[in-house]
């Protein structure tokens, strides 16, 4: 469903909301196949955002909320520190606020985590996208952008 805000359907930017999934999806697939860059880091920010826009529309706001609200409980020693740290911190907050592991969906991201994050949430059952690329979808499209670079 859509959230609404004094009754009204938000209408997002076609940078990220308004975007169809086909649309999500194909930019995945486009970043998947350039080749995964340490942590994520692409200077696209819209597509960084999407990570976080497939959870939002998968789960709804609540898991956010939850996950923010325990944020701001955090002491100022309890904040992580390094990009990993935070990582791990979210990955772990949101897979526990929805019951999901999402340690390989975070690793289909090309985003560090450490093994103790991992095996914190190893128990929950894994949530991938129903529609995340296959590997075989990734090299077809990097063989296009190949061919066509030629």
């Amino acid at each position: 469903g859509y959230e609404k805000f004094n009754g009204v359907q938000p209408d997002y930017s076609d940078a990220v909301g308004s975007k169809k999934r086909k649309d999500l999806r194909d930019r995945t697939v486009a970043y998947l196949a350039q080749g995964v860059t340490p942590d994520g880091e692409t200077s696209d920010a819209f597509l960084a955002l999407n990570m976080f826009f497939e959870l939002r529309l998968t789960f709804g706001w609540e898991p956010f909320k939850k996950v923010f609200a325990e944020y701001r409980t955090l002491q100022p020693g309890e904040h992580p520190k390094t990009e990993r740290d935070k990582h791990d911190e979210f990955m772990v907050r949101f897979s526990k606020a929805i019951g999901k592991n999402l340690g390989p969906y975070f690793t289909g991201w090309g985003l560090t985590t450490s093994d103790a994050a991992r095996q914190s949430i190893a128990s929950l059952p894994t949530w991938m996208p129903a529609d995340w690329p296959t590997a075989a979808e990734v090299a077809q499209a990097a063989a296009a952008k190949a061919s066509k670079n030629k």
